[in-house]
């Protein structure tokens, strides 16, 4: 592997990195939003905290 194809490689890792951190970060504000949504309905807020929280966690 040459110079420049690594450098493409690194720019290439360093956009997925930056496309799962701008994802995590979704996953995270839509945690914080859903008590809000969901204002009286206690399951959904379980659940939907519980999923994106699962998605969280098989990302990391």
């Amino acid at each position: 592997m040459d110079n420049s194809e690594f450098q493409q490689e690194k720019e290439t890792l360093h956009n997925v990195l930056e496309k799962y951190e701008d994802i995590m970060q979704f996953y995270n504000s839509r945690i914080d939003a859903i008590p809000q949504i969901y204002k009286d309905d206690t399951t959904m807020i379980n659940n939907s905290i519980e999923m994106y929280s699962e998605k969280l966690r098989l990302m990391k």
